[in-house]
């Protein structure tokens, strides 16, 4: 045989035997398992991708919602399906019936022969599994993109939020800083006009016009059309101010300045003045203020525009402390004077102001023409943008300037008003119903009267009524009713004497009494005409539960100091609160009045907002009594507004429960502190009467309080912040009369206590009464700088004293001062005082290691004798962290010079000259803190400290507390390095490198990893050193 025809019989030998092998393996497995082993692990997975793709086909989306990669991986899942199911099926059809040799040596033929259609399946499945992975990869891959992008529009649309955040925080702070704690107490304090009076003022604009023939329009129509001023007169008591409230409620006006206002957004503000009222309510910086935040308070978005200097939202975190802002009138009056001229704001924003009580305008510098042409220079600045509603008496201040086209007349529209009150409040009147069932015309006649005599003026019908319905309810005849009338003085102040002649002689003294009380308590009584002091409101806001002593204290005067300690339950207390509501519209007659206020149910003498207090009927009310009560001082003999204060206040604190709220509670605090200013503005020349009854008002308040907490004794003095309202402090706030004396600057009263009690200056008890000099000088408008030079002079009290507050960190009492002029930006003449009477009685010279303005996380240092590191959550008493960026010190070494630099105070020559010469006397002496325990080994001492360069705090943030953190150095490393011997003279260049050597190892204590490293370099370059001097 040729060896070709021999290699072609071979290859066919070969094929036969593989062939014949397989042939013969796979009936063998079909013949002992029924199918072939590789073909069953192939039908296997092609059932489960079957399987798997059926489940693909049923979960997917509709056709309308599914995307394009969603289709086409279904349709892949579609023909995997299909695939699968022939693999399947064809692998399923050559499968052994029955376990006999015949059976699987057929099933074998078939296997062998349909081998290339099972490959060709098994190829196609494999082919459309791995589309279906890659399809699959894109959809995921496109997923996750989406995710990322989603992810970051999420983080973007955070990072947004987080910015307006921050504008919003800055802006809520602004607005806070411009209000005001008596800023809507007026309005508040109006009533609300009688049901269906005043309603023609939005509708019958013809008998507008009719009273005022030189009256342009109409009300309505001037809100709708009209520009400039629109002035609404009368005389006292005609309603003015109760119109007024009325037209700022109403909603027609609203909706009718909207259609005035067209595509711009409309703002409306109101003020109400109150010559009784604090400074802010009767003078033009307050009517400023209070439009100006109320204002902004509608378009937050233009504060940046006219606050620039206190917008920096940057500083404003969530987990922060808001900073503290105060914006000054001329602030205030440049922001007003942009919010009214400029532009860009009356393209957006248009503004109506309503204004109250021109006549009750009383500022020191200005008269009411000057405030007629403030607000007739806004309208103009406006370009008719603004339009402002005033109203006032008929004085002619305001009758020329203000144009008589624009002018209602009120007395003359209110008749049907003034009946419709009539007839409803005799009306009530059970006797009155049955003299009108048997005398309609006279009843009629009477009532008719009433409205004639009273000239369109409400406050004379109201208190007309009064005595009429008095007499009513004695069952007086209608003749009895008309004589009384015709008694009745037809003009106000004449009506107010006939009504004070009227009360009954046994009566009399507790009615003079009361009206007294009342009318002292409405005068700016010991609060800065500058304060925005929170008491002012609560020391005037005379809750009737306070009435219910005056009583007692008209029969005797030191009442109080004998009355027991009583817990009188709410129910008791409401109770005295109406036989006292009682007493006072019986005993006043009408001119006090008990205003329901809807707030504290309690006693309410310590809350701003009693359930029930009492007022003065009307303005012109007040001014009556301040002559007759002057005029009837004979009366009054006994009578001392202060000591009546005192007096109902210890009675309160001993009648009523105290709770954890009243031993915390920062208006007892407010109004202790307004009780100073009181007594330490009464002109007597011998206060200490009143010093002993304080001290008793001190002793109840303490009493009540250590009831509450055992261990009052030793925490009662525990510091606490009058700026908590701010700051959002939450520390005790133990009232105590010696702290509001020393805030208030009563320094006769604070001499008084120490030299009666001793024991105050011991101890962390002359440190907190220092740190409260501190404290008052840093954030009232007093200066204390003598009261603090008595205190470390004659007291001999230490600048160098740790503060025991823990919100201080640990600071001494100059450094805490100090680093409020630096971080503060402190201008006020009292603080740099203060700093040089510091330095005056032995205060170091301090020296601040700034942080780079660039730097985060990075800590403040302070060199007051001693390195100390400000740790990160102490707030200096601001209740945030105040960085210098605030007068652009920038980063570094930074000493009082740089402060002064700055802010060139008015004693600049006299602090430099003790700066200088605290620096030529310090030499190498120690100075720790005057309370700092001798052992106390952990504070670096001054000589240390003198020789160490600022330290690096990027790599060594652990420097706490003016220690070395956890990382302290050996009591024998600092003594050796403290007192390393100097080199010789003569080798500076030596002397040099080994200061700069210790210097370096100094620092190297803070790290332990190189500390061994660099003292050895030291020891070695001193034995060197050594060694060539020697040689």
């Amino acid at each position: 045989m040729d060896p070709a025809s021999a290699v072609g019989t071979a290859s066919a030998a070969i094929t036969l035997f593989e062939f014949t092998y397989s042939f013969l393996k796979t009936a063998y497995e079909l013949y002992d398992h029924g199918s072939s082993a590789g073909y069953a692990r192939l039908e296997s997975v092609a059932k489960d991708m079957g399987a798997v793709s059926s489940k693909l086909i049923d979960e997917s989306p509709p056709p309308p919602s599914a995307t394009e990669d969603e289709v086409a991986l279904v349709n892949l899942a579609k023909q995997c399906h299909q695939l699968s199911t022939d693999l399947v099926r064809q692998i399923g059809a050559r499968k052994a019936d029955e376990k006999r040799i015949q059976f699987a040596i057929k099933g074998a033929f078939k296997l062998v022969c349909a081998r290339d259609v099972i490959v060709r399946l098994q190829n196609d499945l494999e082919r459309c599994q791995a589309q279906f992975h890659l399809r699959l990869t894109v959809l995921r891959s496109e997923q996750i993109q989406g995710s990322l992008e989603k992810l970051q529009q999420a983080s973007d649309d955070f990072r947004k939020e987080l910015v307006k955040g921050r504008e919003r925080a800055n802006q809520r702070n602004i607005i806070q800083s411009l209000k005001f704690d008596v800023m809507d107490e007026r309005y508040q304090d109006i009533p609300r006009a009688a049901e269906k009076t005043f309603e023609w003022i939005m509708k019958n604009q013809d008998a507008q016009t009719s009273s005022n023939r030189k009256l342009r329009f109409g009300f309505r129509d001037w809100l709708l059309t009209g520009d400039d001023v629109f002035h609404i007169s009368g005389k006292p008591g005609s309603g003015k101010s109760t119109l007024m409230k009325f037209l700022c409620n109403h909603p027609e006006t609203e909706d009718v300045l909207k259609t005035w206002a067209g595509a711009r957004k409309l703002l409306t503000a109101r003020f109400f003045f109150w010559k009784s009222g604090s400074s802010f309510q009767k003078t033009l910086r307050g009517l400023m203020r209070s439009l100006l935040c109320l204002i902004l308070e509608q378009c937050l978005e233009v504060i940046p525009q006219v606050l620039p200097d206190h917008w920096d939202p940057s500083e404003y975190e969530f987990w922060n402390s808001h900073p503290f802002i105060e914006i000054t009138h001329d602030e205030i009056a440049t922001a007003f004077e942009i919010l009214i001229e400029t532009t860009s704001v009356h393209k957006d924003y248009a503004s109506c102001f309503f204004i109250d009580g021109l006549d009750e305008f009383e500022d020191p510098s200005l008269t009411h023409g000057d405030l007629i042409s403030s607000i007739l220079g806004w309208v103009n600045a406006s370009h008719g943008a603004l339009k402002i509603c005033v109203s006032s008496r008929e004085w002619p201040a305001f009758l020329n300037r203000l144009p008589d086209s624009h002018r209602l007349k009120l007395q003359d529209l209110t008749r049907n008003d003034i009946e419709t009150v009539v007839w409803r409040e005799l009306g009530k009147e059970e006797h009155f119903q049955e003299l009108t069932a048997t005398y309609p015309i006279e009843c009629r006649k009477l009532e008719r009267r009433i409205v004639d005599n009273a000239q369109g003026v409400f406050l004379w019908v109201t208190l007309t009524l009064r005595v009429l319905r008095q007499g009513l309810e004695n069952l007086e005849t209608l003749q009895d009713l008309n004589i009384k009338l015709k008694d009745i003085p037809l003009e106000l102040e004449a009506f107010y004497s006939y009504i004070l002649d009227s009360i009954l002689w046994a009566d009399r003294r507790k009615a003079l009494f009361a009206l007294a009380f009342t009318v002292a308590a409405s005068e700016d009584n010991g609060v800065s005409n500058e304060s925005l002091h929170p008491g002012f409101t609560l020391f005037r806001t005379s809750s009737l539960f306070r009435y219910a002593f005056l009583s007692p204290y008209t029969e005797r005067k030191d009442f109080a100091e004998d009355l027991e300690f009583s817990d009188l339950s709410r129910e008791q207390i409401q109770e005295r609160m109406k036989v006292a509501e009682t007493q006072i519209y019986g005993y006043c007659k009408g001119l006090l009045e008990v205003r329901d206020e809807h707030g504290d149910s309690g006693c309410g003498v310590f809350s701003t907002k009693p359930s029930k207090k009492v007022i003065i009927t009307h303005t012109s009310i007040l001014q009556f009594l301040k002559a007759y009560l002057n005029s009837h001082q004979q009366e009054l003999r006994g009578f001392d507004y202060a000591e009546a204060c005192i007096q109902t206040l210890i009675a309160v604190v001993k009648s009523i429960v105290f709770n954890t709220t009243h031993c915390f509670d920062q208006g007892m605090f407010h109004l202790l502190e307004n009780l100073v200013a009181l007594i330490r503005d009464h002109p007597a020349q011998d206060k200490t009467p009143y010093f002993h009854q304080l001290d008793l008002l001190d002793d109840a308040i303490g009493c009540r309080q250590a009831a509450i907490l055992p261990d009052l004794k030793h925490i009662r003095w525990l510091k606490f912040s009058i700026m908590s309202t701010i700051t959002g402090f939450n520390r005790p706030l133990f009232s105590t009369i010696l702290h509001a004396s020393v805030y208030e600057c009563f320094c006769e009263y604070v001499r008084w206590k120490i030299e009666k009690s001793p024991e105050l200056l011991s101890d962390d008890l002359g440190v907190i009464l220092l740190e409260a000099v501190v404290d008052g000088i840093f954030y009232y408008q007093r200066d204390l700088s003598e009261l603090l030079r008595e205190l470390l002079g004659r007291r001999g009290l230490s600048p160098n004293s740790v503060s025991p507050t823990p919100d201080y960190g640990g600071l001494t009492i100059w450094e805490l001062h100090a680093t409020r002029l630096l971080l503060g930006a402190v201008r006020l003449t009292r603080s740099w005082k203060a700093a040089q009477t510091f330095l005056e009685h032995g205060a170091p010279a301090p020296v601040w290691v700034l942080p780079m303005p660039e730097s985060t996380g990075v800590p403040l240092v302070l060199k007051f004798g001693r390195t100390y590191v400000v740790p990160e959550d102490i707030s200096l008493g601001w209740g945030e962290r105040l960085w210098h960026k605030r007068i652009d010190l920038g980063g570094g070494r930074k000493t009082l010079f740089s402060i002064m630099e700055k802010l060139n105070p008015d004693n600049a020559e006299d602090i430099s000259r003790l700066l200088e010469s605290a620096d030529s006397c310090s030499g190498g002496q120690s100075l720790l803190p005057a309370n700092t325990p001798s052992g106390d080994t952990e504070r670096p001492l001054r000589s240390l400290c003198q020789t160490i360069d600022e330290p690096d705090l990027n790599n060594h943030p652990q420097w706490v507390n003016g220690d070395l953190g956890s990382r302290k150095a050996p009591n024998e490393n600092i003594a050796q390095l403290a007192t390393m011997p100097a080199l010789a003279d003569g080798h500076r260049k030596q002397q040099k490198v080994g200061t700069s050597a210790l210097n370096l190892a100094i620092k190297a204590l803070v790290n332990p990893a190189t500390a061994w490293m660099v003292t050895l370099c030291v020891l070695l370059f001193t034995m060197f050193s050594r060694e060539e001097q020697s040689v």
